[in-house]
């Protein structure tokens, strides 16, 4: 059996914002042909192993592109009404969604709590600073900082 040329495609499918219903598919497909005179079984490996990490770049480069908004600063975080889990701890929580009108968050906190949520929906957990984030509660809804693992 002789291979003429091979095909390679990968995907994949994204939501560019996690309060949205719209996804995105980018797909890209590749195709290796080979020449009619005598090539070795690993050439074929070869161009798929050359297709494949041309695909994962360009999909790499794109999923840079896609702006995920105003990065978070550790300050504008350290702003918020932290409540430590022990006296004087860093560690503490917060609530992810407080109500309007809360007496210890201002627009701006909710603000700044809109996005590290969606920043946590989007990476798990996320690093910023001195800090890792990320949900507790049994229905997630608080936002928990620790002390960063270096």
């Amino acid at each position: 059996m002789r291979v003429k040329r091979i095909v390679v495609g990968k995907g994949i499918t994204t939501r560019p914002a996690p309060d949205t219903e719209e996804w995105v598919r980018r797909y890209y497909e590749v195709e290796v042909e080979f020449p009619e005179e005598e090539y070795r079984p690993e050439d074929i490996e070869d161009g798929r192993v050359w297709a494949e990490r041309l695909i994962d770049a360009w999909l790499k480069a794109e999923e840079v592109a896609i702006p995920t908004g105003e990065e978070l600063t550790p300050e504008e975080l350290e702003d918020l009404p932290w409540t430590p889990y022990q006296p004087g701890s860093k560690s503490g929580w917060v609530l992810r969604n407080p109500r309007e009108g809360h007496p210890d968050y201002t627009e701006e906190h909710r603000e700044i709590l809109r996005r590290l949520s969606e920043k946590i929906e989007r990476e798990g957990s996320v690093t910023i600073g001195d800090f890792t984030y990320d949900f507790s509660g049994a229905e997630n809804q608080f936002i928990r900082r620790r002390p960063a693992k270096r």
